[in-house]
């Protein structure tokens, strides 16, 4: 709308000058068709929407596949598709990917929680060892990611990340055995000074 209305102007202050005006009347309507493919053109170009996802879009239909490997398409690529006639397959599509793209940037975030933990540690009363002080916030983290994975297998997104959330879940559920028994030994050790 910014582009529509700046071009706007300048129609008008050259309406006396008929090639700057011509030039200007052209400027405006591909500013305009382009404002109309806005919506499809914000889909297509989420970060979620990945090379597999425009060979879906082209399998679907059935257009001629001329995609390079790995690579994602152009903006002038994706316009020469003239996919608005297909809207309603190429937003089941590129909303599939953004559900997708959701997930991994989860599954991202808790991996770099996870790993930016710091683990303090403080003295015991007047001794000199040295106990795990801030292990109630590890456990709150590692119980939170555990049902965030849960509630994430029962997504229809899951088939993507099946393994990988297969296998964070088992690295999170042996490190929970292991941070458990550790502070069984720690809570027995100092019962015991």
């Amino acid at each position: 709308t910014n582009a529509s209305r700046t071009i706007g102007k300048p129609v008008k202050q050259l309406a006396h000058k008929n090639s700057a005006l011509t030039a200007a009347q052209q400027l405006k309507r591909k500013i305009d068709a382009v404002k109309q493919q806005m919506p499809l053109i914000s889909k297509l170009m989420h970060p979620g929407v990945k090379f597999s996802h425009w060979r879906l879009i082209i399998a679907e239909l059935k257009l001629p596949n001329s995609l390079v490997d790995n690579e994602v398409p152009t903006l002038a690529y994706a316009l020469s598709l003239n996919l608005e006639g297909y809207l309603d397959i190429v937003l089941k599509i590129t909303d599939f990917a953004r559900d997708e793209h959701a997930m991994e940037t989860s599954l991202l975030k808790m991996d770099l929680d996870l790993r930016a933990f710091l683990v303090a540690s403080g003295p015991h009363r007047d001794s000199p060892s040295v106990v795990f002080t801030n292990h109630t916030s590890l456990s709150e983290m590692l119980v939170d990611q555990l049902a965030t994975l849960q509630s994430m297998l029962s997504s229809p997104f899951v088939d993507t990340f099946m393994e990988r959330i297969t296998q964070w879940r088992k690295k999170l559920e042996a490190f929970r055995v292991i941070l458990d028994a550790w502070l069984r030994c720690q809570n027995s050790w100092v019962y015991l000074t």
